[in-house]
């Protein structure tokens, strides 16, 4: 039998987080989503505790993937879905407009270069107006993953 090299398969630097809470975001502002469960984390580099940043072991090109259900108390508010790489914005969003009546999501995926060290984050934006927009806990379709390719 063929011995696993440590960067095959189950041990490639992927992971894929969910909430167990649905979050609150303020109106005019953007927050960290608060994705607090793994389904899996191959080599142990999301933290789903205190920062909720998958930070890369090892540098290379990753697939990232995001998506938020949201509902909000005010209508046509711009709500965008980002990701940043360290501190600075690094994939476009896809921006939705809060609808009262019905829930909605955002999505984003792209490839990212990484570094050893550094970090992705997942952020909601409420764009504005005078309402909050919640992120509901829908483990299949609010969640954060990356899956490194190369």
């Amino acid at each position: 039998m063929p011995t696993l090299k440590p960067d095959a398969p189950p041990y490639q630097s992927k992971f894929r987080a969910y909430m167990l809470a649905p979050q609150d975001v303020p109106a005019s502002t953007s927050d960290v989503i608060i994705f607090n469960a793994k389904w899996f984390d191959g080599k142990g580099e999301y933290d789903d505790t205190t920062t909720y940043r998958f930070t890369a072991k090892k540098a290379g090109k990753y697939l990232v993937m995001a998506s938020a259900e949201f509902r909000g108390t005010v209508a046509n508010v711009p709500i965008a879905l980002d990701i940043y790489l360290n501190t600075e914005f690094e994939l476009s969003h896809q921006t939705a407009y809060m609808n009262t009546s019905v829930d909605d999501t955002v999505s984003i995926s792209g490839l990212v270069s990484m570094e050893a060290g550094d970090y992705l984050e997942a952020r909601l934006s409420n764009g504005g107006g005078t309402g909050t927009v919640t992120i509901v806990d829908s483990s299949d379709i609010t969640f954060f993953a990356a899956h490194r390719l190369s």
